[in-house]
């Protein structure tokens, strides 16, 4: 199994940014000791498949719509539950309902596009993954693939990733890799549809491209705030590994102005506050949250809310630690 990033010798990726900004015990947990809710297990599979499906399109090695729908339910299949999940039959549906808006409106521009580069892993000092690039008369474009819900608002989309660190590191980064410079990112979107339900009509599925164009300071901008930013998690875990006695769960700093998230009318809680506001560790609760590190054994049993320190594992990583 990999291990988590060095800190010493690469710098964080705009989403692990994001998560730190966003709260160092969301940072510590999801990126550090791979803790991740099972909440999170569909919107991450289906994006996966998606883009496996538009890669397959793109290589043409899949060319009619009708052959692109059957290899998506494939491997919707594939991974398909084997009880009862109507989250899992919604999210395919509606998933489905994108793809084929994403290749009535795109499909037949992109084959005949000159793509360059499909999913390049770019190992630098940041390592990341381009869902794909093409060459134009006027230079090379990165494009990347971003599945919505259908409630999103493209505008604030766009506005979120006009400073956003994921372009700008994408254009940077591609431009090493590809030793020429980058036109501009094309932001992706491939929005899922939103069924009828209660007062809430049906919303039909669409697909946007949206350009992000991305100047030398921005660069600066990434740059510098990836460095201050892996200085902020090194001193972080540095602090958590010195830690040696009534060491609790609670040990873990939060920024807790983010615990909840309004979009609309809507608030969405982060999905580990009801356990951080009972100061419970989630690998304690397995049936809530996987942990794909058996290492977290070791890095998380003195962040038990007892306090308690076991002196050698016993069971697996799900029922290790005391609540």
């Amino acid at each position: 199994m990999k291990a988590p990033r060095d800190l010493e010798l690469t710098l964080p990726s705009p989403s692990e940014m994001d998560d730190y900004h966003r709260c160092p015990c969301l940072w510590y947990l999801k990126d550090r000791m791979w803790i991740r809710s099972n909440s999170e297990r569909w919107p991450l599979t289906f994006g996966k498949i998606i883009d496996d499906v538009c890669g397959a399109w793109l290589e043409k090695v899949i060319t009619t719509q009708e052959e692109a729908v059957a290899v998506y339910w494939g491997k919707v299949g594939a991974i398909e539950p084997t009880y009862e999940d109507e989250y899992f039959t919604t999210y395919a549906i509606t998933t489905k309902h994108a793809l084929i808006a994403w290749l009535e409106k795109y499909g037949k521009i992109a084959q005949e596009e000159d793509v360059i580069a499909i999913q390049p892993k770019l190992k630098t000092n940041v390592n990341v993954k381009l869902d794909y690039a093409i060459r134009t008369a006027t230079g090379i474009r990165v494009r990347e693939r971003k599945l919505l819900t259908g409630w999103a608002d493209i505008e604030d989309e766009i506005a979120k990733y006009e400073m956003g660190f994921q372009p700008i590191c994408y254009a940077e980064k591609a431009e090493e890799f590809f030793k020429e410079p980058i036109e501009c990112v094309e932001l992706e979107f491939l929005i899922r549809s939103v069924p009828a339900k209660g007062k809430y009509k049906e919303r039909a599925a669409k697909s946007e491209r949206r350009e992000i164009f991305v100047e030398a300071w921005k660069k600066d901008l990434w740059y510098n705030s990836a460095l201050f930013t892996n200085a902020c998690m090194k001193t972080l875990e540095l602090s958590l590994d010195q830690e040696t006695e009534n060491v609790t769960f609670a040990s873990i700093p939060r920024h807790t102005r983010n615990c909840l998230q309004k979009i609309g009318n809507k608030t969405y809680p982060c999905d580990f506050y009801n356990y951080c506001k009972t100061n419970t560790n989630p690998i304690t609760v397995p049936e809530m949250f996987t942990c794909d590190r058996m290492e977290a054994i070791d890095a998380l049993k003195k962040h038990s809310a007892s306090g308690e320190v076991r002196t050698e594992p016993k069971g697996d990583a799900s029922t290790e630690f005391s609540s």
